[in-house]
């Protein structure tokens, strides 16, 4: 039996928002906007990067997502994160020494983003370089929690989702976890509440980078509550 854990990155694996802070202050401010404290900001993260550009930019500026000013912030945040992705980011504290036990113990992991494919290739090459099995960012597959890009990166590394934990900080997480069948494992220390996350699913909650292994050394159950 293969088992895998799949990560989420932002919140999950390293702590990013200064980054991001930076790159969409910087569009802001290109576009003429007043700029956003990391706490605004932290209210539109999770869902992919248009939906964190449509919701940092102010309440009417674009009348849909969809419309053709939004695809040009989002451009121009885009470069401005490419130009600076791993400044003030850094991963949790321990985890790559959780990383390294998980797969001393024979979990295969791979990480799963919402984020732009490259940007997320970039941030793990750097600050995770050799330790996952497979990385993905947003590709040609809709968003978490839709399951799909979970269920692709599940056969990548060779596991049934049943065999799956996917372990992230967010509501969206847990969702997708459930969606995918796979076993959904929230983390206290990232961007959403641990009563956010158990009630969009979390079978359980890690307090500490250092609990993970302990967390998953159960075979995943699917179907406990």
């Amino acid at each position: 039996m293969t088992k895998a854990i799949i990560f989420d990155l932002d919140g999950t694996l390293a702590d990013t928002m200064g980054d991001l802070v930076l790159a969409m202050n910087e569009m802001l401010r290109q576009l003429g906007y007043p700029e956003r404290t990391r706490e605004e900001l932290l209210r539109c993260i999770n869902r992919g990067a248009r939906n964190f550009v449509y919701g940092a930019l102010p309440d009417g500026a674009f009348p849909s997502i969809d419309d053709e000013g939004v695809t040009n912030a989002l451009r121009i945040y885009s470069a401005a994160y490419a130009a600076h992705p791993v400044v003030t980011t850094a991963e949790f504290p321990g985890m790559t020494e959780a990383l390294r036990a998980l797969k001393a113990d024979g979990w295969r992991l791979g990480v799963l983003s919402n984020k732009q494919d490259e940007l997320v290739q970039t941030v793990i090459a750097t600050l995770f370089p050799g330790i996952f099995d497979a990385v993905s960012g947003q590709r040609d597959l809709p968003t978490k929690p839709n399951p799909a890009a979970a269920l692709r990166m599940a056969a990548e590394l060779g596991a049934e989702p049943r065999n799956c934990v996917f372990c992230g900080d967010s509501d969206i997480d847990m969702k997708t976890a459930v969606n995918a069948g796979m076993y959904p494992l929230g983390v206290a220390w990232g961007y959403r509440s641990p009563d956010v996350l158990r009630a969009a699913g979390a079978a359980a909650i890690v307090e500490k980078t250092e609990d993970l292994g302990a967390s998953c050394k159960m075979p995943p159950d699917p179907q406990k509550p």
